[in-house]
């Protein structure tokens, strides 16, 4: 077991597992701020349907992400 640092948040995961868990925490760190980026833009104005395509994509992505993130740190 082997301890990844994120931020704030200490994680500790298999040392196979390392690699795939900063991955996936750069990802939902990238993926955070733009859906934050859309949030804050759909309070203000209707989003285009390009835009709203692209935030569901983004949302759903993210979702995702933090499935495979919980599956990674299961023992």
């Amino acid at each position: 077991v082997v301890e990844v640092k994120r931020g704030k948040h200490t994680y500790w995961v298999k040392k196979e597992k390392k690699d795939e868990l900063e991955r996936v925490l750069a990802e939902l760190d990238a993926l955070s701020v733009k859906v934050q980026y859309y949030t804050a833009e759909h309070q203000v104005r209707e989003l285009t349907e390009e835009e709203a395509k692209e935030f569901k994509e983004v949302q759903q992505k993210y979702l995702s992400l933090l499935k495979t993130k919980e599956e990674l740190l299961k023992v």
